[in-house]
């Protein structure tokens, strides 16, 4: 799943998630409450001008992160974020603090 920031200061901000179905669609839905829209499904191309790759994290679920992951727990899920602007740094900084927690 592909999402791309709502807010129109971090605008080239794009995150791709790759991973079980479910969990990829419980964080998007954490993410897009937090200023993200999704865009689309499926193969993943960043436009040229957004190509440049921030970070990328890839997390193991495990029995310390949120409920709604706990029916995925031993398998990855892959977090790349793309974009230019300062903020994706700070972004990435933030996102590998807090993605994985429960939301409850």
């Amino acid at each position: 799943m592909r999402l791309r920031s709502a807010n129109a200061l971090t605008s080239d901000l794009y995150v791709r998630m790759r991973g079980p179905a479910g969990a990829v669609n419980y964080l998007a839905q954490g993410l897009s409450r937090g200023a993200f829209s999704s865009q689309a499904e499926g193969s993943f191309v960043p436009p040229e001008v957004h190509a440049r790759e921030a970070c990328s994290l890839s997390h193991t679920i495990g029995y310390l992160d949120a409920p709604n992951l706990q029916p995925w727990r031993g398998k990855k899920i892959r977090i790349t974020v793309y974009g230019r602007s300062s903020y994706a740094a700070t972004y990435c900084n933030g996102l590998q603090v807090g993605i994985f927690e429960s939301r409850s």
